[in-house]
């Protein structure tokens, strides 16, 4: 008689405090659902501030939400800068308290705390440290970037401390991009602990007709779309407007971002200023926060994506490239891995718009390099960023934390395998 083992599921926790919906949020909402769906793995989501819209969203898609953790109140613990920000993360220290104290009670019943945020490590190191249980699960933390309040004086020594003092309670750091490794293994990282899974994009249903309907378009226009998830200066939509200045009349540019947003309300002003000083005020179409941006950069003949940051990884031009829009970028942070040396996209200095607007007015005039770049790019970026080489890569990690049998040779062969896979 044989007798067979039951294999026992990883259980994977993963807290999220959804402050917009920019990357992060669009990663894990796609991303979730085939990762609970993996075999071996049972996921579940917790939204920290009891989001009710993304955790019925996240249901729908098939992935358990335990509603019991998170508090009620804005998502946002802090507003404006300098000693106004600091001030109301002050004030908001008694609700991430309450957090932590909510999850440790929780943590026993997973193998895996899967944070993506430095607040929600934040969290999840001062809960295990409650709950004072051997049984306290595992902790990844998926590093999307440096957040932008670091970005200051003095912010790349306090962003390498945080970093440093975070990624020690952490048995794997996942980063988004190889820019990202290098950044994280210079901040004094243990490399033995970095591991890189590339962001994914889902575009399945970008093909729609955009809502609320796009500016009139006239007969001859040549669409440029700037897609910002909130208008920052880092984002570099100036650098797009001073560009559309040195260019003939039928080209305009569109710029996703909500203008009614505070933070953002600055620097809205300073770009319509721009736009009439560079005479292209009736050029510049500022079109809202759109949950269709897929929709519109289809509808779009050139994306964009003329960042003055660092860009961790550059969703915005993944997800260009497998919709076959062509792309230009910023050099800056991981966008020149994304364009592959011009082979997927063109690349420009962010302190020359002269050189975005000679990169502009090329692909305008030659129809064939802008098909020729984005099939190229579509056909490389539609494997390189699909969901399912995601959540492979991501399932190889949590299972090989958690102590769950991996392939032989380790984590670094498990994840290989799952990425050729």
């Amino acid at each position: 008689m044989s007798f067979s083992v039951p294999v026992r599921s990883v259980r994977v926790l993963v807290p999220y405090i959804a402050t917009y919906y920019g990357g992060v949020r669009r990663v894990l909402e796609s991303g979730l659902p085939l990762l609970s769906r993996t075999e071996g793995l049972r996921v579940t989501y917790a939204e920290l501030c009891r989001n009710g819209g993304d955790m019925d969203a996240m249901e729908r898609s098939g992935v358990a939400v335990d509603r019991s953790i998170g508090v009620s109140g804005p998502s946002a613990f802090s507003r404006g800068p300098g000693l106004s920000r600091v001030s109301g993360i002050l004030a908001g220290l008694p609700r991430l308290a309450a957090i932590a104290r909510n999850l440790a009670r929780g943590l026993a019943q997973f193998d895996v705390c899967y944070v993506h945020g430095v607040r929600e490590l934040a969290i999840a190191v001062a809960a295990r440290r409650m709950a004072r249980s051997r049984s306290a699960p595992a902790l990844v933390w998926h590093w999307h970037g440096p957040p932008l309040s670091l970005s200051g004086p003095g912010g790349p020594w306090a962003e390498a401390r945080l970093v440093r003092a975070g990624s020690r309670s952490c048995a794997r750091v996942l980063v988004v991009s190889e820019f990202c490794a290098g950044q994280i293994r210079r901040m004094g990282v243990d490399p033995q602990r970095v591991v890189t899974v590339c962001n994914a994009t889902s575009v399945d249903a970008a093909r729609a007709t955009p809502a609320p309907p796009l500016p009139r378009r006239p007969p001859g226009a040549f669409a440029m779309l700037v897609a910002c998830a909130s208008l920052r200066r880092h984002k570099g939509v100036h650098l797009a407007i001073e560009a559309l200045g040195r260019l003939p009349a039928h080209h305009v540019l569109w710029v996703t971002g909500d203008v009614a947003d505070s933070m953002a309300r600055e620097y809205v002003d300073e770009l319509e200023a721009l736009a009439a000083r560079t005479g292209v005020a009736g050029r510049v179409h500022f079109i809202g926060a759109r949950r269709d941006v897929h929709a519109v950069m289809a509808a779009a003949d050139l994306v964009l994506v003329p960042s003055v940051w660092e860009e961790p990884f550059g969703l915005v031009a993944a997800e260009a490239q497998v919709l076959g829009v062509p792309v230009i970028a910023s050099s800056r942070g991981a966008l020149p891995e994304l364009m592959g040396a011009g082979r997927f996209g063109l690349v420009f200095e962010p302190d020359d718009p002269a050189a975005l607007a000679a990169a502009i007015a090329r692909l305008a005039a030659d129809a064939g390099e802008r098909a020729a770049l984005a099939r190229t790019a579509r056909t490389h970026a539609a494997a390189r960023y699909s969901y399912q080489r995601w959540s492979r890569e991501v399932a190889a990690v949590l299972t090989e934390v958690a102590g769950a049998p991996v392939v032989a040779g380790g984590l670094g062969h498990a994840v290989e395998t799952a990425r050729s896979a």
